[in-house]
C-alpha cells in the first residue's frame, strides 16, 4: 500500500444558465402612465376642434334679409354662422316679413320712430337679435359701416379706425343707458342715446361741427 496522500479534489465552479427564453418582470406603470397622457390629449384635442369648430349653416329667410339688406347699403357683413342661426330662430317666433323688417336699413337707431308706438313683435326680434344673437364685436361692425356710408353721403371723411370707434362708443353708449331693450321699448331713449353719443366723438378724431353738418 502507498504512503502518498490522496489527490485533494478540484473545486468545481458552480455554472450558470441562461435560458433565454426567461421572462424578467419590469414594472408597467410608467407604460400606464405615458398612455393616460396619450389619450387624455387625444380627447382634448377633440374636445377643442369639436367645441371651436364653426358649424356649417346656409343662412335662412331672417337673416339673409339682413345680409341682403346690409348688401344694398354698401355694408360687407362677416357674421358667425353661429350668429345668423340665432336671428333666424329668433325671426321665426314672429309673424313678420324679415324683407318688409330691414326694408328701412340694418341700424336700430335707422327704425325707432320717437312719435309712434313700438310693435311689440318687432322690438322682442330687434332685442333678441342685439342682446342675443349679435356678439359686441358684431355689433360694432354693423354700427360702424352704417355710420361710415351716412357720413359719405353728407360729405364727410371719416376713416375705418374712425368708424370703428364711433361704432363702439354707440354700442357702449346703448348698453350703459340699459341696452337694446330699453331703447326699443322706449323711443325716447334714442334721443338721449344720439346726445350721448356726441360727448365720445371727440375721443374719435370727428369734430362736432362735422356731424352737425357744418364743416367741409
Amino acid at each position: 500500500m502507498s504512503d502518498a496522500p490522496a489527490p485533494t479534489p478540484v473545486p468545481q465552479r458552480p455554472s450558470v444558465v441562461i435560458e433565454t427564453n426567461s421572462k424578467v418582470a419590469m414594472p408597467k406603470w410608467h407604460i400606464y402612465t405615458a398612455l393616460g397622457v396619450v389619450a387624455a390629449l387625444v380627447v382634448f384635442t377633440v374636445v377643442w376642434f369639436v367645441a371651436n369648430k364653426e358649424e356649417d349653416y346656409t343662412p335662412g329667410p331672417w337673416s339673409q334679409a339682413l345680409l341682403d339688406a346690409g348688401e344694398e347699403q354698401g355694408f360687407a357683413f362677416d357674421f358667425p354662422n353661429s350668429e345668423l342661426k340665432c336671428i333666424d330662430e329668433a325671426g321665426a317666433r314672429y309673424d313678420i316679413d324679415p324683407e318688409e323688417f330691414f326694408a328701412e336699413g340694418t341700424d336700430p337707431l335707422d327704425t325707432v320712430d320717437p312719435f309712434s308706438e313700438p310693435d311689440e313683435a318687432q322690438t322682442e326680434f330687434t332685442v333678441t337679435m342685439f342682446d342675443d344673437c349679435l356678439s359686441r364685436a358684431s355689433r360694432v361692425d354693423l354700427f360702424a359701416q352704417s355710420f361710415r356710408a351716412d357720413s359719405g353721403e353728407d360729405g364727410m371723411d371719416v376713416t375705418d379706425e374712425q368708424a370703428e370707434c364711433v361704432g363702439g362708443a354707440l354700442d357702449d353708449t346703448i348698453v350703459d343707458a340699459g341696452g337694446y331693450r330699453a331703447l326699443m321699448e322706449d323711443p325716447e331713449n334714442a334721443m338721449g342715446i344720439v346726445f350721448g353719443l356726441f360727448s365720445a366723438l371727440e375721443g374719435c378724431g370727428i369734430e362736432m361741427s362735422d356731424m352737425m353738418g357744418m364743416g367741409g
